[in-house]
């Protein structure tokens, strides 16, 4: 129950990339009423932009600054840009691959000596649209 909850993560410290809303927002949201610091970021509300490498190592360093400890490390970051694979241009296959997939193996990389300090955790999450072969999401899916 509750108390489960709050004894894992009262006092604890979670960085939620894509954490503007959505599953992000409604964790990082959740997460806060269990007493831990949450650190919710995105591009609409911090101007996180986990393509950014910067970013995300300036989003760890202000965490463990401010509260001496990260915990938990989650990202929910994405874009979905829907449409024929052979009409898409340049600059949104980049931005597909730069924010589905190398940011969260950035955002893995960085937390590493982070949680290795807490025996923390990280949360990837990714879609099920990989499994369900829906018209105009090769992108998205890929």
């Amino acid at each position: 129950g509750e108390e489960f909850y709050r004894d894992r993560l009262a006092g604890r410290t979670m960085l939620v990339f894509g954490g503007s809303y959505g599953i992000g927002g409604d964790l990082a949201r959740i997460a806060r009423e269990y007493g831990a610091n949450v650190y919710a970021l995105g591009r609409s509300t911090t101007g996180t932009h986990v393509e950014n490498p910067d970013h995300v190592d300036e989003a760890f360093a202000a965490a463990y600054a401010e509260t001496g400890r990260i915990d938990f490390v989650v990202n929910t970051a994405g874009v979905l840009r829907i449409g024929r694979l052979d009409r898409a241009d340049n600059a949104t296959v980049r931005e597909a691959m730069e924010v589905n997939y190398l940011a969260p193996v950035n955002i893995a990389r960085t937390s590493y000596k982070y949680l290795a300090e807490t025996g923390g955790q990280l949360l990837l999450f990714t879609s099920s649209s990989y499994t369900r072969g829906r018209a105009e999401y090769s992108l998205y899916s890929s």
